[in-house]
């Protein structure tokens, strides 16, 4: 078996590829009504709030990431 040499740049071409492929196989979705898109989202929202309100954080915890501009 012969070996196959492929630098990195062919292999992001290949995987980046691969991933973006089932994308453009996918049918297009029936255009919804804005208003019952943003129903969706709203109840959404409102769910994740309700999820959030279960965890108590004190006001001094920092986020896992610093963010430098």
């Amino acid at each position: 078996m012969a070996q196959v040499r492929i630098t990195r740049r062919e292999w992001a071409a290949a995987l980046g590829a691969a991933a973006a492929a089932p994308a453009r196989a996918a049918a297009p979705a029936p255009e919804a009504d804005d208003g019952v898109l943003l129903a969706e989202a709203r109840g959404d929202i409102q769910q994740a709030m309700t999820v959030l309100e279960k965890f108590n954080l004190p006001i001094a915890a920092e986020p896992a990431f610093v963010f430098r501009p």
